[in-house]
Parts: structure tokens; sequence; C-alpha cells
């Protein structure tokens, strides 16, 4: 679990068909059991597995990382939070789609250019400064481009969760005390959220 705790699966014969990647992220879905197993926090019997969209973390700039490759549309993050391994950065978010949508969102976080990176202020920043980035691949109408603006009765509101692994900045992770994730939102512009690592 993301607070370092340990569930022992009961039933996890039933799911031995289902193979996972190495690294990939899930929400588990379950019912606690009252049977301790030694060593283990809970003992659960899994009723779904969920797969979480997992994604390694991209340098601005480097190779086929461009601006306009990564896109910068508006997205909303509702919530974040950081494992206690600080192994991975999960973000619950929200984007405007069409209905009629023929290309898929991607999503990132983004190591920014190193101007980007560091405060200009002097100040020693004790947060390490990242970048979550939308693409909606041009599937907003040429209205919409133009007015910059939605339509409700055209665009629909999709939620989801997307998760980060974080060795890529594992070295730099280690004097500070979090995260601060730039964000183009959906109604007011560029916000700033700060992370804190668990402690």
């Amino acid at each position: 679990m993301d607070d370092g705790k340990k569930m022992h699966p009961d039933n996890a014969e039933e799911w031995h068909h289902q193979s996972f990647a190495d690294g990939q992220r899930a929400f588990v879905i379950f019912d606690e059991l009252d049977k301790p197993v030694n060593g283990y926090d809970y003992t659960i019997r899994i009723r779904q597995i969920k797969e979480v969209l997992t994604k390694e973390i991209i340098t601005l700039g480097e190779g086929e990382y461009t601006e306009e490759k990564i896109g910068d549309d508006k997205i909303n993050t509702t919530y974040l939070w950081i494992s206690q391994d600080r192994k991975y950065l999960t973000i619950e978010f929200q984007y405007y789609y069409r209905a009629d949508e023929k290309e898929k969102h991607f999503l990132n976080l983004v190591i920014p250019s190193s101007s980007a990176a560091h405060p200009t202020d002097g100040k020693t920043d004790d947060y390490l400064r990242l970048e979550f980035r939308h693409n909606d691949e041009n599937n907003k109408s040429n209205d919409d481009k133009q007015t910059d603006t939605l339509d409700n009765a055209t665009y629909l509101l999709s939620e989801g969760y997307v998760s980060f692994k974080l060795n890529k900045i594992k070295e730099q992770m280690e004097a500070k005390k979090g995260l601060q994730i730039r964000v183009n939102t959906l109604y007011n512009g560029i916000q700033t959220y700060k992370v804190d690592f668990p402690k």
C-alpha cells in the first residue's frame, strides 16, 4: 500500500492467471478478513484489480520531447500523493473531451528546462519543480480554439488517475521536502501545488 502497510491476499490463487508488468500500479478492491497473518497489517479477499496508467518522468527538450509534442492543454489536479517509499507520484485529474474525439489524450510529468526548474529570487528552494502536462491532440473544434471556451453541451468532463515513477529524480529528491507541480488548470490558469514527501 502507498502508506507502507502490507496486505496478505487470502485468495491469491484466483488471480494467478493475471500478469502485471514490473512496477505496474493498480487499485485493489477488497474485503478485509478477520484472519491475522504474521508480518502483514491486513488479510484481504481481492474482489477486483484495476490497473492505473503508470509512466516514467520525461525531460522537456530531450530527444523527441519537444514543447509541441508534450503540449500544455488545460487540466485539473484534484488530488496528488507520494507513496511512502517515495517511488511514485499519483495524480487524480480532470479534463474535458469531445464525445466524437478520434485521438486519445496524453499525460506526462515533465522535468522542465533548467531556467524553469530553479528559483530566480535567490532563495533556496526546498521543493523539486516538475510540470504536469496534458496534450489533447487538437481535439478542440476551430471555434473552441479561437474563443478558448468550452460548450458544456459538446464537452464531457473526464476523470482518472495516472501514476509516475520517481526513480529518474531519486538523487535530486534527497535534499528536498517534496515536489512542486505546475499545472495549467481548467479555470484558474497556471497553478502550482506542493506535495510533501511522507515521513
